[in-house]
């Protein structure tokens, strides 16, 4: 994919819990978007300090917390 190694299946217990309330999916990456803990972000965005959102799916999304990737569903 881009050289990272593939994300884990859960999230690292460091990483703090994350709400997803709402998703915009596209197949053009500058319009995906993620509601998160209740704040809009666009892929390359944090959602919280050390909390990166990498891609954005139309069922999941790629999260990396401190160097940590995982995937989340919703």
């Amino acid at each position: 994919m881009d050289g990272q190694p593939p994300p884990a299946a859960a999230a690292p217990a460091s990483a703090p819990a994350v709400k997803v309330s709402g998703v915009t999916y596209s197949s053009n990456a500058s319009h995906r978007m993620l509601i998160a803990n209740g704040k809009v972000v666009r892929e390359g965005e944090e959602i919280e300090p050390g909390l990166k959102v990498e891609v954005i799916s139309p069922r999941s999304a790629i999260l990396n917390h401190r160097g940590s990737r995982y995937n989340i569903n919703y």
